[in-house]
């Protein structure tokens, strides 16, 4: 097969927090820039002529994009999460949260499709006496009525019916991965070095310890809010 184009948005970069590795989303736009230093080797007898030896060479990707945040909803806070599989068998499922006594019982279809499981799900807790809800495709969002936070929503396949859905993110969550970067941003000394690394289209990765560069955050009345950071390589990057 013939080389070929690789497209910039199927690079996938991540930073580690603790065991885990977090993608760091919102991205639409990246650059990798080397620096080189070099020390002057000339001599007398170089006869003019420019003469170096490299001694120094620094690497620094930077990421552009968009602030990610969970919203409220009608000014109203709410819980978000996606459906992440359909029903490959019929029964019930169960969302419970701290003040919904018994939970709400949502019965599926085998063949459901997660758009119709978040749809099923949306009707059910919007039956609840104080709660309001919305399938947006394979999204659910579910708030109060009296505008009180909801806390600890979860998820219980109650009839092994193959449903899933995915993390559970509250209004005011951060994209999990900008959040670590900007905290590495705002960290001095060692607690300021952070491991990084990058996913190519081919599987081919680049891994390397970094200090974060903060890019500006910000925009105008009819702007998405921006989000960036340059990540300053400290030593070499490893690549497999």
């Amino acid at each position: 097969m013939a080389l070929q184009k690789v497209l910039a948005e199927k690079c996938k970069f991540e930073v580690q927090d603790g065991a885990n590795w977090l993608e760091i989303g919102g991205l639409n736009s990246f650059s990798i820039s080397q620096t080189k230093t070099d020390s002057d080797t000339r001599l007398f007898g170089s006869g003019g002529w420019s003469n170096h030896r490299t001694t120094r060479r620094g690497v620094s990707y930077t990421l552009e994009g968009f602030w990610l945040e969970a919203p409220l909803v009608d000014g109203k806070p709410a819980a978000f999460f996606l459906v992440a599989t359909g029903a490959t068998a019929a029964g019930n499922v169960t969302i419970s949260e701290d003040t919904i006594v018994g939970g709400v019982t949502v019965a599926v279809a085998e063949g459901d499709t997660p758009w119709e499981v978040a749809a099923k799900m949306a009707l059910a807790v919007k039956a609840k006496t104080g709660w309001d809800a919305k399938a947006a495709g394979d999204k659910v969002v579910m708030w109060r009525d009296d505008g009180t936070a909801p806390s600890n929503v979860a998820f219980v396949d109650t009839d092994t019916t193959g449903v899933t859905i995915g993390d559970v993110f509250y209004s005011g969550d951060r994209d999990a991965g900008q959040a670590k970067v900007d905290a590495l941003a705002y960290a001095v000394g060692a607690d300021a070095e952070g491991a990084f690394r990058v996913t190519y289209e081919s599987g081919a990765m680049e891994s390397f310890t970094a200090t974060v560069d903060p890019g500006d955050v910000g925009g105008g009345d009819t702007d998405d809010t921006s989000w960036g950071a340059t990540l300053v390589v400290v030593g070499a990057v490893t690549r497999s």
